[in-house]
């Protein structure tokens, strides 16, 4: 899983992912990516957000590459 440390979206904040964590009980590989940085502006949950990796995106594709790669 990869979340922004930031995200405002009310509907999946950052402090909710560990008991979404738990609930992948089937998966035998997973871990949470945590991103920080970038900018946001407006809707915290919309695209320009943090919600929307906004400014960070290059970052984000590289940690899901590398992921999928060592996996």
């Amino acid at each position: 899983m990869i979340h922004h440390q930031n995200d405002g979206c009310s509907h999946c904040s950052f402090d909710l992912i560990p008991s979404l964590m738990n609930k992948l009980s089937a998966s035998s590989a997973k871990e949470l990516i945590a991103i920080e940085g970038g900018q946001t502006k407006g809707d915290p949950c919309n695209a320009f957000g943090h919600h929307g990796f906004n400014g960070v995106e290059q970052e984000v594709v590289t940690q899901i590459v590398n992921w999928v790669i060592a996996h």
